[in-house]
């Protein structure tokens, strides 16, 4: 569950570095691509889609994990490099959202005071894909990258 509480934290964010400008690549609607991705759970959504908007930082993912069982979240981001808790699906997380560059964040994600993980969220030079590379706390399996299409 943790795991996924940070998956949900990360695909929101995934959009969130240039949303101020108005030629944002990361603006969009952005559809998990399943056969691209690598090391998914069993308990991964069968179907994902990210919104991002320009309407400041703000993410709705919704996920299917199978035909008609629906779940969205909404998530408010700060960009600053320091904690900030989140309702994620009921959930609080605490999280770090660091900008590196014009296409790539950085998250850590705490719950109970105790390190969730990471992600990092990248954008394609061509601006057509978006991969959120997660890594659980040491000693756990091999890392989850979930790839994106620009709708």
């Amino acid at each position: 569950m943790k795991r996924l509480q940070l998956t949900a934290a990360a695909i929101c964010l995934a959009a969130a570095p240039m949303l101020a400008f108005a030629a944002d690549p990361m603006v969009g609607t952005w559809a998990l691509d399943a056969a691209k991705s690598k090391n998914l759970e069993p308990m991964s959504p069968k179907t994902e889609i990210i919104t991002a908007t320009a309407a400041g930082y703000k993410f709705r993912e919704i996920s299917e994990m199978h035909p008609g069982a629906r779940q969205a979240s909404d998530v408010d981001v700060v960009l600053d490099g320091k904690p900030h808790t989140l309702d994620i699906q009921g959930s609080k997380l605490t999280q770090t959202f660091t900008r590196k560059d014009a296409r790539t964040i950085e998250i850590s994600s705490l719950g109970d005071g105790q390190p969730l993980g990471t992600a990092t969220v990248a954008l394609s030079p061509d601006g057509k894909t978006l991969s959120i590379t997660e890594s659980g706390p040491p000693g756990t399996s091999a890392p989850l990258v979930r790839v994106y299409d620009k709708q």
